[in-house]
């Protein structure tokens, strides 16, 4: 069966005719007749015409492959915009078939005042089966001179002689004259390759001027063994308002053995079509022919000159042949509008998350509003715990914004590799910035990975986010728990919680299916979002999850999305940053930084991840480095932490995320925890479940349930869950949830977020409970819990919210008022948060995170080995407390009676380990240990500063106290235990004599060195002085 397509043109106004040339893919025996007709789009027939109605019938005689129809060109004195018309086929004969029903005919106007144009060179993507790569080259006016310039290709990744056929040439432009075409022949051959690129680059240009001349061509390989059932999908774009028209590229996984059908259509969201149009209607069936892999959807645009939010249309998918399915079927094309009163634009670059077998990051760069000048800048790839060359190609380059451009975007190839890596980030960097400023030139791209192990049976979970009223979408990362060896689906849809759509709405209703190939492992949802004027207060929405195929089970069925509201009256508002809960499983931890206002000219923080229990590089990765800006307006910011689940036995573990230097804003709480519930335990085959007590204010706008297992299940395990209402009552108070949580193998902790009701009436403290029920592979043990709402209109309570745990591994969380907390037998975190708090460890071995100094917190004698971790400046280890933590701001920890491990920060600090066997380790930071009674050990197990990093030991007795060296440190003693006798040099003004003299004391001032090559004094590094100069021996030192 001949196939029968044809070719979008570009045509300047000038010309007499538009030719549009409709192809045959190979000559038949027998002619081929195919009808065709113009049809309106922006440009118009009749009346002020723009072209001149045609139709007709092509016929092919047996031997013939192409026909041109010509379309006559109205060369009016109106100055427009650029427009397009279309060319649309049908009825073809019984011989044939239409892959290409529909092009566009593309008008560039040459009636602006004439000047010195500026010349651009568009970039795009064809299929690497597509005869010919098609640069468009156009004046933005038209000059009253000749306009010449030389052409040429240049290899990308793509290579001349072997992926396309090496072209250089001229142009020359008549006064009027606006565009010209450069055709180049494509080479589809056999090796299987990724998408790679090639340029035609502009040179010698006369009477004109450029931005960007240099026009780039991806050629999207097909070269992947061909398949009887393709995968087909549709990704989301973003598009400049002042564009002609938007390029959706459809796809299919991988090239089929027959031709592959899927009808497309545009949809309204919060951009419209007809009247004030925000773009134009369009809607075909696309024909892939066998070996193709890629097509493109053109839409045309409508610049128009209302000041409007981003908004968002749709391009949705349907009806695919039987030999595909649409695993996408729904693009979300974002518009960025330039019609905001001109000046200064300040330049944003986003972040976000794609999975590793996404063969592209896209970054997009916007400017808040069109400038009058050109704005440019430089781009440049970072590596991050992602490295170009084996997770990412590395790509560099330039933008140039024209007056009244406001979006551009950079796209950056993705390397699927097979090695088992955590989630990892890399940055796209901007630089050299000129008539624009930014306030965050790093966007960040999180690669998700996806080289675990295949299984036949996915565990389908889906986030709870934070959103920006801003944001023009909010995006839900659906995740699957393993790579599924067949494709794996699963509905899902929005729905109302306290946030509303239709109406004034706060996001727009969608609804669709999500499909896994084979090796993926996380897909995006994208909500719109309706930037409302009404000042509201925290509201949520749901994205739920249902009927997952038969080789998946939901395991985490709802997420909320909570829409930070930003029509407070705006001043300089006062960020706060939040705690979270993940288990050890998570790929990522997620923060959100909070604004109580928004700000008025843009404002900026710095925020890094902190060591307290989790180490960074070991726990956690730092995966956004750096600083977080708010454009003005913007209330809310997400910051995303890797995590790294390690085989190591540890109870819950924390880091903490901080923010410093603040611009445009102040710091209220700028110390976020993030616990992570430890999942390394042995595997039981029916664990118990656990739901403990919670309290949050009303104004929160949710409260969430800690769900836990006493050990990680070894066949995974269900439990039921339904809120039930007591003083508080569903629908006034809280919003009713219900459903089913699945724990994969190793997992050990879920959240249940419940939505408040943010009244504006005066209540006393209400309660609900959320009852677990219908546990599989698992036996509950509190099957109730209470969550305590605490009014917001009502003034603070005087008497402490009463907070009860259970017998299993409980992780407190707080409420900025007093807080009392009960432990029971497990080992519990209590994080207080603000207010004074009251902590009772019960059994088990506890955390206790003490933040502030009216904190108090108690454990009975033999209640487990527990763990104080102080932010306050001074603490005293309470009774019955084994260890202590410094971290934060802390500078002084003092232990009790007991055998205490009291571990410092980076300060100076003061530590005494008082009565007792004590374990002192002052870490980083120069620091005074005293070791108190008891025979003591002294920690050295941090990088060495002879100016930062030496401890002063002021009361070390070698009778009882011994000094321990970690080996990874003092590298040169190799093996752990007592140290050899000639290792230690001892003296006044003493000095390395020989190759194994590592350790110098000098006696005549107590300083104590390291010395890595032992020989001389030039590389002896001061670690430690003792006060009164103890006479140490290799007896008093220990490898560890």
């Amino acid at each position: 069966m001949t196939t029968i397509r044809v070719d979008d043109v570009f045509v300047d106004e000038t010309n007499a005719t538009a030719n549009f040339i409709v192809w045959l893919d190979v000559a038949n025996a027998a002619p081929v007749t195919v009808n065709y007709r113009t049809d309106l789009n922006t440009a118009t027939y009749g009346g002020n015409q723009d072209f001149v109605f045609t139709s007709g019938t092509l016929t092919f005689n047996p031997g013939e492959v192409s026909k041109t129809v010509s379309v006559s060109i109205t060369n009016n004195a109106i100055a427009e915009a650029i427009e397009n018309f279309e060319l649309n086929l049908s009825s073809p004969s019984a011989n044939a078939i239409i892959v290409d029903a529909s092009a566009l005919g593309t008008i560039f106007d040459n009636d602006a005042p004439s000047g010195t144009p500026v010349v651009s060179i568009n970039d795009f993507t064809v299929d690497e089966a597509t005869k010919e790569a098609t640069f468009v080259i156009a004046l933005d006016r038209p000059s009253t001179s000749v306009v010449s310039m030389n052409y040429a290709t240049q290899n990308g990744t793509a290579l001349a002689g072997s992926d396309f056929v090496a072209t250089n040439g001229s142009l020359k432009f008549a006064p009027g004259e606006t565009a010209k075409t450069v055709k180049v022949t494509l080479i589809n051959n056999a090796a299987f390759e990724a998408s790679e690129s090639f340029n035609l680059a502009l040179s010698a240009l006369t009477n004109a001027t450029t931005l960007d001349a240099i026009g780039t061509a991806i050629i999207f390989e097909n070269d992947a063994a061909a398949v009887s059932n393709s995968r087909i999908s549709v990704d989301d774009i973003f598009v400049d308002e002042l564009q002609a028209y938007a390029d959706f590229l459809v796809r299919l996984d991988a090239p089929n053995i027959n031709p592959v059908t899927v009808n497309y259509r545009t949809d309204l969201n919060t951009a419209t079509y007809g009247g004030n149009q925000d773009f134009v209607f369009t809607s075909g069936t696309l024909n892939f022919a066998p070996g193709e892999m890629v097509k493109t959807v053109r839409v045309t645009m409508s610049n128009g000159s209302i000041a409007e939010a981003i908004e968002n249309f749709e391009l949705n998918l349907s009806s695919p042949s039987a030999n595909a399915i649409i695993v996408d079927a729904s693009a979300l094309g974002t518009i960025f509008d330039n019609d905001a009163p001109s000046g200064t634009p300040v330049v944003s670059i986003n972040d976000f998350t794609v999975d590793e077998a996404t063969k592209e990051a896209t970054f997009v760069i916007a400017l808040d509003r069109p400038s009058t000048s050109v704005v440019s800048m430089n781009y440049a790839t970072q590596n991050g715990t992602a490295l170009a060359g084996s997770d990412f190609v590395a790509t560099n380059g330039s933008l140039k914004f024209a007056p009244g451009e406001t979006a551009k975007t950079v796209k950056v190839t993705l390397i699927n590799n097979a090695a088992f890596e955590a989630s990892e980030s890399f940055n796209l960097a901007l630089s050299a910035l000129t008539n624009a400023t930014t306030l965050d030139a790093i966007g960040t791209a999180i690669i998700f990975e996806n080289d675990a192990a295949a299984v036949s049976n996915s565990r389908i979970s889906v986030d709870d986010i934070f959103v920006d009223e801003l944001q023009a979408y909010a995006d839900f990362l659906v995740r699957l728990d393993a790579p599924n060896i067949n494709p794996v689906t699963v509905n899902y849809r929005t729905d109302l919680n306290t946030a509303t759509y239709g109406g004034n709405q706060d996001f727009v209703f969608t609804s669709g299916t999500l499909n896994f190939a084979p090796g993926e492992m996380v897909k995006t949802v994208r909500v719109t979002m309706s930037n409302g004027s009404i000042a509201e207060a925290i509201e949520n929405f749901e994205l739920n999850l249902s009927s997952p195929s038969a080789n998946a089970i939901l395991a985490d069925a709802t997420a909320f999305g909570t829409i930070i509201d930003n029509d407070a009256t705006s001043g300089v508002p006062v960020a706060r940053i939040t705690d979270t809960v993940v288990d050890e499983t998570d790929q990522t931890a997620t923060v959100t930084i909070i604004l109580d206002k928004p700000s008025v000219s843009g404002a900026k923080v710095n925020v890094a991840g902190q060591n307290v229990t989790a180490n960074n590089g070991s726990d956690f990765r730092n995966l956004h480095i750096g600083t977080v800006a708010f454009a003005p307006g913007e209330t809310a910011k997400t910051v995303t932490f890797g995590l790294l689940n390690d085989n190591a036995v540890e109870d819950a573990e924390l880091f903490d995320v901080t923010l410093s230097n603040p611009v445009g804003m102040t710091v209220g709480d700028g110390r976020g925890h993030v616990i992570i519930a430890g999942n390394d335990r042995a595997a039981v085959a029916s664990p118990v479940i656990n739901v403990a007590n919670v309290a949050a204010s009303e104004d929160k706008g949710f409260i969430d349930f800690q769900i836990t297992l006493a050990a990680p299940s070894a066949g995974g395990a269900r439990v039921n869950y339904s809120t039930a209402a007591g003083t508080a009552g569903s629908g006034t108070d809280y919003v009713h949830a219900s459903g089913t949580l699945a724990f994969t193998p190793g997992e050990v902790s879920k959240i249940v977020r419940v939505a408040l009701v943010d009244d504006i009436i005066a209540e006393a403290q209400e309660n609900f409970t959320l009852n677990l029920s219908g546990a599989v592979n698992a036996t509950i043990g509190n099957a109730s819990a209470s969550a305590t709402i605490i009014d917001n209109e009502s003034v603070a309570p005087a008497a402490p919210i009463a907070i009860a745990g259970t017998s299993g591994n409980d992780i407190f969380q707080g409420t900025q008022f007093r807080d009392a907390f009960t432990g029971g037998a497990g080992n519990d975190i209590f994080n207080g948060g603000d207010g004074n708090d009251s902590m009772v460890g019960g059994g088990g071995n506890d955390t206790f995170i003490v933040e502030n100094a009216g904190d108090t917190y108690s454990e009975a004698v033999g209640g487990g080995t527990d763990l104080v971790i102080s932010y306050v400046a001074n603490h005293t280890l309470g009774a019955n407390v084994e260890n202590l933590l410094l971290a934060g701001p802390a500078t002084t920890g003092i232990g009790n009676a007991l055998a205490n491990t009291i571990t410092g920060n980076g300060a100076n600090n003061t530590i005494n380990g008082g009565i007792g066997n004590d374990v002192l380790n002052g870490a980083a930071g120069s620091d005074n240990i005293s070791g108190g009674t008891g025979s003591d050990f002294i920690v050295f197990n941090t990088a060495l500063n002879a100016t930062t990093n030496v401890d002063t030991l002021a009361d070390f007795n070698v009778a009882d106290d011994t000094i321990r060296l970690e080996n990874a440190i003092f590298t040169k003693f190799a093996a752990t235990g007592a140290i050899p006798a000639n290792t230690l040099v001892s003296g006044p003004g003493a000095v390395a004599l020989d190759s194994n003299d590592f350790l110098i004391y000098n006696t005549a001032n107590g300083n104590l060195y390291y010395d890595a090559d032992g020989n001389g004094a030039g590389a002896q590094v001061a670690f430690a002085t003792l006060t009164g100069i103890p006479a140490l021996t290799a007896a008093d030192f220990v490898i560890i």
